[in-house]
């Protein structure tokens, strides 16, 4: 459960008591000297809870507008934010699809020349194992574990290095 699914439920069920709270006060509010007969006590139940919904949606008709407006203002705010902030994401995307175009043919190249080094190395080790010259297949073998391909070191170019 979210976070905030979780604080709904706390805010429904502190409204429910608030609410059930408020029909007994308005319960003990008409009939200060209690009533007997049960079928008497859920009417009187009953139209305090009619009352105290009555109290409550005359408060909210009367919050409404204001409420309204300051959903309305937060919206507008952060619609004019998204807009004002969507050239700076636009050219900060078109500058990095840029770069990588630049780049690609490089990186590319690079990539295919450190897979012809690892095969040739691979087929190398398959070699020295097939002949069964184990000193040769160790050698072949820290060579293909130990080869390095193509590294990336950020120093904000981000220019390949052998």
């Amino acid at each position: 459960m979210s976070f905030f699914g979780g604080l709904l439920k706390v805010g429904i069920t502190a409204g429910a008591v608030f609410a059930a709270m408020k029909v007994a006060d308005k319960y003990k509010a008409n009939n200060p000297d209690g009533v007997s007969d049960t079928n008497e006590k859920i009417s009187e139940i009953t139209r305090a809870a009619k009352e105290v919904y009555g109290d409550a949606a005359e408060s909210v008709k009367e919050k409404a507008p204001e409420v309204k407006e300051k959903i309305s203002e937060k919206v507008q705010q952060a619609s004019d934010y998204a807009s004002e902030k969507i050239p700076e994401v636009t050219a900060a995307i078109q500058n990095v699809v840029e770069k990588i175009a630049e780049k690609a043919p490089e990186v590319n190249e690079k990539f295919h020349e450190a897979v012809e080094k690892v095969s040739e190395k691979v087929i190398n080790f398959a070699e020295a194992v097939t002949e069964d010259d184990q000193e040769k297949a160790e050698s072949e073998f820290e060579d293909v574990v130990d080869a390095e391909v193509v590294s990336f070191e950020e120093n904000g170019e981000n220019e390949p290095k052998e």
